[in-house]
């Protein structure tokens, strides 16, 4: 497995493998598909109030929080066939306004704790649609408190329509990428994203591209831990949220589009590769 951290790479080898006997769980699983009862509930109504119930998806007894702002459309179900469903994200390229544009999902069931491993599959896709983004844009957050930004996720890097890049931030200090890829458009891309949060020790990430990829990862601490970080002041939650979809600043009159598909989450490798 390739690390980066602030001062070396190593290679290190390790094995995604656990024994046949050990206790498994898959939190979440969205296939978008009919015969799991998936909908977006009111997608018109999509606003800023997250709690509202209007752009939510509803799938397998679960409900995945809609939020839209600015050019920011409603999350949508694409796909005309059986078994080749997905959601969409999207913004309107005629909407010009002062502030960001957002078309999400956020996973508020559940928080994940910091030191513990979570382990993310899906597939992404970025049509040959979306136009080269002036800065960088976020495809996925892991969004630990307001008013601070991510402490990790998936962003297009600016000045580029399909080159992604995984970062995370630290308590202090500016979002770092450890890892670009340079997705094909209208190609569907796997990916296995395992992350363990530690804001003041030895956090790490790693992330698999496609079944016989080599994972990359990053080892360091990311996360906020100081006091007054978090809104209510005091020592900031121990915990993050997962976030899927666009959250950019406007450009009237530029189309952004990503595709997710089989998105899984769980406690290990096994439970949630989309391959």
């Amino acid at each position: 497995m390739l690390f980066h951290s602030k001062v070396c790479r190593v290679i290190l080898l390790t094995t995604c493998l656990v024994s046949a006997n050990t206790f498994a769980k898959t939190f979440y699983r969205i296939t978008a598909e009919d015969n799991e009862g998936a909908m977006i509930r009111n997608p018109s109504g999509c606003g800023s109030n997250i709690s509202d119930g209007n752009g939510d998806l509803l799938e397998g007894g679960d409900i995945y929080r809609g939020k839209c702002d600015g050019a920011g459309n409603s999350p949508e179900i694409g796909g005309t066939h059986e078994y080749q469903k997905y959601l969409k994200f999207s913004t309107d390229p005629t909407v010009s306004n002062s502030g960001n544009d957002r078309s999400e999902l956020a996973l508020t069931a559940r928080d994940f704790p910091f030191n513990e491993n979570l382990y993310v599959g899906f597939r992404m896709m970025i049509p040959s649609s979306a136009d080269i983004a002036n800065k960088s844009y976020y495809l996925m957050q892991l969004w630990q408190c307001s008013p601070q930004s991510p402490i990790s996720g998936i962003r297009v890097t600016g000045g580029t329509s399909h080159r992604i890049n995984f970062m995370t931030r630290r308590d202090s200090g500016n979002g770092a990428s450890f890892v670009h890829y340079d997705l094909v458009p209208n190609v569907w891309h796997d990916f296995v994203y395992k992350i363990n949060v530690n804001p003041t020790g030895e956090g790490s990430v790693s992330v698999w591209k496609d079944e016989d990829g080599q994972p990359t990862g990053f080892l360091g601490s990311f996360g906020y831990y100081s006091d007054g970080k978090c809104e209510g002041g005091g020592e900031p939650n121990q915990s993050f949220r997962l976030k899927f979809g666009i959250y950019k600043g406007n450009e009237s009159g530029k189309y952004f589009e990503v595709q997710y598909d089989d998105i899984r989450i769980g406690n290990y490798y096994r439970d949630v590769k989309p391959w």
